[in-house]
């Protein structure tokens, strides 16, 4: 009896896994004249549970749930994007060199004022257009 109710908890985790695949997305976040936001993090946010890429140099991004790219589940998404600043640096002594600058306008600060949603279902390009802070 013991063995059978293992077996059958067994098939039940495969046929569930088989039903979570996760979807590849990736996408671009760009300013309006074409040129790359180059850093920060895309966030991706459904029912709670967040997943976030973070944005490169050319402004690519690839979203993961528990690694780094492994995508996301099927579902409807608000995005946002967080920690596009540019940062001074730091004195020798650790103070600011100068204020941190915001890149992109606030209402991309948070899912409620975005504007961005995505709906996954199958493997997904999202390219996200951006606008400087008081625009």
């Amino acid at each position: 009896m013991k063995s059978k109710m293992v077996v059958v908890l067994g098939v039940g985790l495969l046929l569930l896994a088989g039903c979570g695949k996760n979807v590849q997305v990736k996408g671009k976040v760009t300013f309006e004249d074409g040129s790359p936001l180059s850093t920060g993090m895309v966030i991706f946010t459904s029912g709670g549970a967040q997943s976030k890429a973070p944005i490169e140099q050319d402004g690519s991004y690839r979203v993961g749930t528990l690694k780094a790219d492994d995508g996301l589940p099927r579902g409807t998404y608000q995005v946002y994007i967080t920690g596009a600043v540019k940062s001074p640096g730091i004195s020798p002594t650790g103070a600011p060199l100068g204020p941190v600058v915001q890149l992109v306008n606030s209402k991309f600060a948070s899912p409620d004022t975005s504007g961005l949603t995505c709906e996954v279902k199958g493997r997904r390009t999202f390219d996200i257009t951006v606008t400087p802070p008081g625009k």
